[in-house]
């Protein structure tokens, strides 16, 4: 669709075609929408239109999305949801703080939203807190008494010619927790890019590395994810708070420290609230 044309209803179009493919019947769709079936059927007619090709069908008085319109389905849902999210930011996040999508398929997801580093004094989980103050106390020397006894909570990750290297997971810390040993103890020595076969997670991943690392200073932010616990596991969603902190190796070479704290205690305003009935309560992480 051209964006110089860009129907004013576009919004609206969106919304008919998400809500009649959820619902897959058009009386609960227009009841939810509180619209009329003719203009639900003109939105997706003019979709179809545009597309070239159906969306939906009506089989036996319902309907089925077509092949296209299954891939047309996610991008639909992505741009409603970056259009709540920027509503959304704009009334609670500043305007630098990164927020992500990612929409694999109907069981792989992410979604992540940054907050400011200071407002882990308000919301932030206690084990995060407890980061923040050995770092501090540490001075972001990784072998420093303060942070070494804090480490066995968090994982390691320094640069490693154009890609992250993981040199430590701490026994104590949530990943080694939420996967089984068949990938916690097989993480360290593992290349970062090797470990993110999904699109986007890398990127996202080291958007958060690169940040504490070029600023030397700390990364904060909500996390919602459907991951799976062991190398042949179907994904489980989680939910999490993540903090990222350049350090330095005692002869000066970078590094990350991550630490995850598996939490319901999240705000993720990219995260659409319907989403929010598949997702199983998490566990609250205590150390």
């Amino acid at each position: 669709m051209d964006s110089k044309r860009l129907p004013s209803v576009f919004t609206e179009m969106l919304r008919s075609f998400t809500t009649l493919s959820r619902t897959l019947n058009l009386s609960k769709a227009v009841e939810e929408l509180s619209s009329t079936r003719q203009t639900v059927r003109r939105h997706i007619n003019d979709l179809e239109e545009e597309f070239g090709e159906k969306l939906l069908v009506l089989e036996n008085r319902q309907y089925r999305l077509t092949p296209q319109g299954e891939q047309a389905l996610a991008g639909a849902e992505q741009l409603l949801d970056q259009s709540r999210s920027w509503l959304a930011r704009a009334e609670h996040f500043p305007k630098d703080c990164a927020s992500t999508t990612l929409d694999i398929d109907t069981e792989r997801w992410l979604y992540n939203q940054e907050h400011p580093v200071n407002s882990i004094w308000g919301g932030g989980h206690d084990l995060l807190q407890r980061g923040v103050v050995a770092w501090s106390k540490a001075r972001a020397q990784l072998e420093d008494p303060v942070l070494a006894r804090f480490r066995p909570f968090s994982m390691v990750y320094r640069p490693y010619k154009d890609d992250w290297l993981c040199v430590e997971v701490g026994s104590k810390s949530s990943y080694a927790e939420w996967f089984d040993d068949s990938i916690s103890k097989s993480q360290i020595g593992r290349q970062l890019v090797n470990d993110s076969k999904q699109p986007g997670v890398y990127d996202y991943l080291v958007r958060a590395y690169r940040y504490a690392i070029d600023r030397g200073g700390l990364y904060y932010d909500h996390v919602g994810a459907s991951m799976p616990q062991s190398l042949d596991g179907p994904p489980v969603p989680v939910t999490y708070q993540r903090l990222v902190a350049g350090c330095f190796f005692p002869n000066g070479e970078p590094a990350v420290l991550i630490v995850v704290a598996r939490t319901n205690n999240v705000s993720i305003p990219l995260l659409d609230p319907s989403r929010l009935n598949v997702l199983k309560p998490s566990q609250e992480t205590q150390h």
